[in-house]
Formats: C-alpha cells, sequence, structure tokens
C-alpha cells in the first residue's frame, strides 16, 4: 500500500502546469485632449472601470478584424490628465488599412 501511494504521489509531481503565453505589450503616452487616438485600426469597446487615484476611468477596445486578438487599453495619467496612455497587447496579423475582413457591424467605430 504504501508503494502505491509513493507511486501516485510521483505521477502528480511530473503533471507539468500549462500557463498562458502572455502577448507582447506595448505602451504610449501621448498628449491629447481626446482620449482614444487614431491608429490605422478599428475597435470595439467592451469595457470601462474605474481606476483606483484617479478620476478617469480606463476603457478597454478589442480590434474588430477577423482573427486578431489584439486588444488595448486606455486611460489618463493621475498627475497629468493631458496625458493619454495606450496600452496594446498582443501584435495585428493585418494591416490597419485592411478593413475588408472586419466585422461588419453598425456598433463598430473607428478610433
Amino acid at each position: 500500500m504504501i508503494g502505491r501511494w509513493r507511486s501516485s504521489a510521483l505521477e502528480k509531481n511530473k503533471v507539468k502546469v500549462r500557463r498562458k503565453l502572455r502577448e507582447p505589450r506595448f505602451c504610449f503616452q501621448t498628449r491629447s485632449d481626446v482620449d482614444v487616438l487614431d491608429d490605422g485600426y478599428k475597435w470595439r469597446k467592451y469595457g470601462q472601470k474605474v481606476v483606483k487615484n484617479s478620476l478617469h476611468p480606463r476603457s478597454y477596445y478589442r480590434c474588430t478584424h477577423n482573427n486578431c486578438r489584439v486588444k488595448k487599453r486606455v486611460e489618463r495619467l493621475s498627475e497629468d490628465c493631458r496625458m493619454v496612455i495606450t496600452t496594446y497587447e498582443g501584435r495585428h496579423n493585418h494591416s490597419p488599412c485592411d478593413d475588408s475582413n472586419s466585422s461588419e457591424n453598425d456598433g463598430f467605430t473607428s478610433f
């Protein structure tokens, strides 16, 4: 019985945990009066949340191109509300002007 317990414990230790690889992130700070700057891609807003110690919310966007998994976050710098911080997560698998494969939906806008 003890040998059986040891072997099952060893088998559990051999099981590797698969971790999700993080997409590369790129962050830009820009002085602007508007929150979302035109970067040539089409984005769909999917969320917004309050940021601790900031008067301005953080907005979340996804690229509307089919099979493109790029996301971006847009927020204002708490120390200087004229500065917009845009963080991109992932890399586009299409060119900026190529909107022929974009999802057809009136809810999508180009920023």
